[in-house]
């Protein structure tokens, strides 16, 4: 459904460019066959194209995609990966094709290396080339088919950068991001590395390694991503997981059939994970893995009151703590980003009932989350549940004096309040319309 939203969307934007006018011819750039293929600097600034004046020459091949228009680009490899980027002009909105063919055949190349087809996109598509060979020639070719609303143009803009692949053990992403028990969306796309794909990610094969240390002898692999799609982002996400010498100890394995791996506690692992975007635009990856073990503290409690002075005063009692470095209290105006308060030193390694306090003097003026962050000397961390503090719902009953709505005084205390009762505050009356 979405995606036919997407494709009406862009048929009646097409229909009301053209109901404005036809649009301008674009200048021919002599580039409409391979042996006049524009060459491409890597890491240079995008290189525009159009197809309106371009054509098919004899013996042409299309890879995977199909048109009758045709333009080329050329580059030289100056590393083993690079990412041809193809990003389409935003003034019209059409699909094109492109390869990625190997050159060194010449003209006109028969090997294609990467291909996007042209049907429904996406409309900027992202080649990512591994295992190419330095100062070999390689070539673009972007396909557009004329007729329909599209009329005989596709505007491009193509470029070539620099690609780093994480493909493999022993050339990880990162140190993948480690939790003791599951933890929340939030917990984890506020404070994981993540990959970010630019432009999009759309039907592609991506292989992506990280490193942990495993803290059970199970652990469990997942991944969360932003994205378009409305649900089913991989049509295909498998994990593989290498010791620390990189030898293969399990896999490959489909995550959504079983997602937990046998890991010796201590260990330093390597985990792949072979993915298959699904047909939607993938914009970035978090990947974490729950390793479990012990519960670094046992937590009985994080709570908060509103006190004098409209302060907000945090407690928390910790019954056990095991390798406890510090915990670090995080505010937030909304309840979705935080943003760290303060740093309270934890007692590491102890069986003893722990008090911990903190008074926070500039809480936000309507309502402040909090939560607590635990984080242990080996740099994992866990989070308590969240803390809610009204700023109003803190009240020196000493100073009012509580009246109905005939100014009789009420022997009531604050708490007991009903609606329609009016307090006076230093000689003021306010309307008790902020009290729950």
């Amino acid at each position: 459904m979405k995606k036919l939203f997407f494709i009406l969307s862009s048929l009646l934007n097409i229909l009301l460019a053209y109901s404005a006018g036809p649009l301008p011819i674009c200048a021919p750039t002599g580039n409409d066959n391979c042996i006049n293929s524009i060459n491409l600097s890597v890491n240079a600034i995008c290189s525009d194209g159009c197809t309106e004046l371009a054509t098919v020459e004899g013996g042409e091949s299309f890879g995977c995609a199909s048109g009758n228009k045709t333009i080329w680009y050329k580059f030289n490899a100056t590393s083993i990966n690079h990412q041809v980027n193809v990003w389409q002009d935003a003034s019209n909105g059409c699909f094109n094709g492109s390869v990625v063919w190997n050159g060194s055949s010449g003209c006109l190349p028969t090997i294609a290396i990467s291909c996007h087809d042209a049907a429904f996109g996406p409309l900027n598509q992202a080649h990512l080339l591994t295992g190419l060979t330095i100062g070999n020639l390689y070539y673009i070719q972007v396909l557009y088919g004329s007729g329909g609303f599209c009329g005989s143009n596709a505007d491009v803009c193509v470029e070539v950068i620099s690609y780093n692949p994480c493909d493999g053990c022993g050339n990880v992403c990162y140190v993948a991001c480690t939790f003791i028990s599951s933890p929340l969306v939030s917990d984890v796309t506020c404070c994981c590395p993540s990959i970010l794909y630019i432009p999009p990610m759309h039907e592609r094969n991506r292989k992506e390694c990280y490193t942990f240390t495993a803290n059970s002898s199970v652990s469990t692999f997942s991944a969360i991503v932003s994205s378009d799609c409305g649900g089913g982002q991989f049509t295909q996400l498998n994990w593989t997981l290498y010791n620390t010498t990189c030898i293969l100890i399990e896999g490959p394995t489909n995550i959504f059939v079983d997602n937990t791996g046998t890991t010796v506690l201590g260990d330093t692992y390597t985990v792949c994970y072979d993915i298959v975007f699904a047909e939607c635009n993938i914009t970035q990856l978090w990947t974490y893995i729950v390793v479990g073990g012990i519960l670094p503290i046992d937590l009985l409690f994080f709570k908060g009151k509103l006190i004098e002075n409209n302060q907000v005063y945090l407690e928390w009692v910790t019954l056990t703590e095991t390798n406890n470095d510090y915990f670090t209290i995080e505010k937030s105006i909304d309840g979705f980003i935080f943003h760290k308060l303060v740093n309270v030193p934890g007692n590491g390694n102890t069986n003893k009932y722990i008090h911990y306090t903190y008074i926070d003097s500039e809480p936000y003026q309507s309502i402040t989350y909090y939560k607590l962050r635990q984080t242990d000397y080996d740099g994992q961390f866990s989070y308590s549940d969240i803390v809610a503090i009204k700023f109003d719902s803190y009240v020196d009953n000493k100073n009012y004096i509580y009246y109905d709505i005939v100014g009789q005084k009420v022997n009531k205390q604050f708490n007991q309040l009903y609606s329609g009762i009016y307090i006076k505050y230093n000689g003021v009356f306010y309307e008790k319309f902020f009290i729950k």
